[in-house]
């Protein structure tokens, strides 16, 4: 049997200050050791709050950087804590558009479980489907990126759940 570990992170006057650095802390201590798929497991160790602060910025770093295509490419194994975070954060208009484009991705099959799988099923979009990918991500941008649309949300969660993030 594995021991749970408990990621929450202690509270300091920088964290407590300064929004940016205590998202750094979160991701930091829930970060896997290897930085791929295999990391899953050690991140569904995290509190639900946790979890789902970490997969939103992985999320919204790599489509700021490279679109939908990008995260896919990348970490399309994260798409049902994607999902999950999104319900979690209460932020339906993204979560709307991250269906869509996983729609678009999977063509009725299942979410891709691992980073082959992922990639598999990017390479076998069209061009038209990749543009639709590329739509998209222009409305999840919202004229702002991804990271900064979803700030507040991540803001509002962590002050109503501080028990799933502060060991204290």
């Amino acid at each position: 049997m594995t021991e749970q570990r408990d990621f929450r992170i202690a509270r300091t006057p920088e964290n407590q200050a300064d929004y940016p650095q205590l998202f750094f802390d979160i991701e930091k201590a829930l970060w896997g050791p290897t930085g791929t798929d295999a990391d899953k497991i050690y991140v569904a160790q995290g509190t639900p709050g946790m979890r789902a602060l970490f997969v939103m910025t992985l999320f919204a770093r790599l489509v700021d950087n490279g679109g939908l295509v990008g995260f896919f490419e990348s970490s399309s194994f994260y798409s049902r804590e994607v999902t999950e975070a999104l319900a979690l954060f209460e932020f339906p208009e993204m979560q709307q558009s991250f269906a869509e484009g996983l729609a678009v991705l999977c063509k009725g099959e299942s979410a891709p479980e691992d980073e082959k799988t992922g990639r598999r099923m990017l390479g076998s979009l069209s061009e038209a489907e990749i543009r639709k990918l590329g739509e998209i991500t222009k409305r999840m941008y919202a004229g702002t990126g991804v990271e900064d649309r979803l700030f507040n949300y991540f803001k509002s969660y962590v002050d109503a759940h501080p028990s799933e993030f502060f060991k204290d």
